[in-house]
């Protein structure tokens, strides 16, 4: 709710997604933000996927479930936009602070050019863990767009966003084949603590790091077949192994905060994970695929008709 209040006097429909349990969400945009913010939450959500024909699959999962579920999030948004007859979408994350409403009007101007915008991101880096104490240690990492605010031409969108970490660069690395993207400025994303202490976190991390990497070598390589190979994600869990004992080391020397922890537990996962893991996403993805842009075609060919029930 931080950031709702910078939304005030924007000349765009403003949708918030509501991916909670509780009603408190719902109630505080009714008593401070209906003029402001249309609310769609789980009701809303149950009502509009009927109304689409569209159960719960391998794209979109119930709003409110627990665990990871950004990957579905941003599915979902889509399909939301397409029923509504929209041609272009901005998925803006609930951290992210637009101080100047132009930041948004430019998106959408530059969507008329370009498939995807981003902006620069300001603040706290979206990055993961290990991301954040390369940062400390190494030269600044390279500058990417993420889809903590960004937007898409709906009209040429044909991939699907990944259920993992790094889902939006995944996307991105597909999608973005062939095409030049632009960025409509900077937004800032809000502080917030990061938990280096806990395992799943860490582990759920790295292995969408090892996704990303492994998808970006394929892809720029000009070989997605590459994905089916265990001996080509072999490589990627080597190479990444190397790159990390050089950052456990880099730490070790400069006598920073401890993150043997971090660094063990990590270890310990690339011990244990096996090729196949990789092989077995890209599998599933890719067969994912044609399924996908059936979905798209169906809700672009209703495109309005469902309108009704975004209120």
């Amino acid at each position: 709710m931080r950031t709702l209040p910078w939304y005030e006097g924007f000349s765009r429909d403003i949708v918030l997604l509501d991916d909670s349990i509780s009603q408190v969400t719902r109630q505080l945009v009714k008593m401070k933000f209906d003029k402001t913010v249309r609310y769609h939450g789980r009701a809303e959500k149950t009502l509009l996927l009927e109304k689409l024909g569209i159960h719960d699959n391998a794209f979109v999962s119930p709003l409110g479930k627990r665990g990871w579920t950004l990957g579905y999030c941003r599915n979902y948004a889509v399909l939301l936009a397409l029923a509504w007859g929209a041609d272009y979408l901005l998925m803006i994350d609930d951290d992210i602070v637009i101080e100047r409403g132009q930041t948004v009007d430019i998106s959408f101007q530059l969507l008329r050019k370009y498939e995807a915008v981003g902006t620069r991101t300001v603040g706290m880096c979206d990055d993961s863990i290990v991301g954040h104490l390369s940062r400390q240690v190494v030269h600044a990492q390279y500058d990417y767009m993420t889809f903590q605010d960004a937007g898409l031409d709906l009209r040429s969108t044909a991939y699907y966003f990944p259920n993992v970490y790094n889902e939006d660069l995944v996307f991105y690395t597909f999608q973005g084949q062939g095409k030049q993207f632009a960025r409509s400025g900077k937004v800032k994303q809000l502080t917030k603590r990061i938990e280096a202490s806990i395992d799943a976190t860490l582990v759920f991390q790295e292995q969408g790091e090892l996704i990303l990497l492994g998808t970006t070598e394929s892809v720029n390589r000009g070989n997605e077949e590459l994905m089916l190979d265990t001996n080509f994600w072999s490589k990627i869990l080597k190479d990444r192994t190397a790159e990390l004992r050089e950052l456990e080391d880099l730490y070790s020397r400069r006598r920073l905060v401890d993150r043997r922890k971090v660094f063990k537990i990590i270890m310990k996962y690339h011990q244990r994970v096996k090729p196949i893991v990789f092989v077995s996403f890209y599998q599933k993805y890719r067969d994912g695929i044609k399924s996908w842009r059936s979905i798209l075609t169906r809700v672009r060919d209703k495109g309005r008709m469902v309108e009704a029930v975004s209120y």
